[in-house]
């Protein structure tokens, strides 16, 4: 399946209690890009993960129950790269949550990719193999 990103903009900013903008959407789409590259690189993935170029965008390469992983990382690099929430007296409170949110978020994809591996490989240590073995 996919991820519409349109939606998930939507719920940042709800989340937020910000409204919408040139700023907002460009730091979206910023953060966004950052999340799947901290995915790409922290799970050693062959084929990184495309570049979102607008908030209309839609990601065909993470699986819609994936949301929330990215939803994670999109929240935490927002707020990292000056997007604070309306209400200051929340603001610390935001950010240490969206901080903790990503690192299990990062965790929960690892562990996605791990399993994947599992239920595909054979012929390495993951599908409790070797890597030196010729048949299964």
């Amino acid at each position: 399946m996919s991820i519409y990103l349109q939606t998930m903009y939507d719920d940042v900013l709800r989340e937020l209690g910000i409204g919408n903008s040139d700023k907002t959407s460009d730091a979206f789409i910023r953060a966004a890009n950052r999340a799947r590259n901290e995915l790409s690189y922290q799970t050693d993935l062959a084929t990184q993960l495309t570049t979102v170029t607008a908030v209309e965008n839609t990601v065909t390469d993470m699986d819609e129950q994936m949301e929330y992983m990215l939803y994670a990382g999109v929240l935490y690099y927002m707020i990292r790269g000056g997007i604070r929430p309306s209400d200051p007296k929340v603001a610390e409170i935001v950010y240490r949550d969206s901080k903790d949110r990503w690192e299990e978020a990062k965790g929960d994809y690892w562990t996605s990719k791990v399993n994947a591996n599992q239920a595909t490989d054979s012929n390495n240590v993951i599908g409790l193999g070797y890597t030196g073995s010729s048949t299964n």
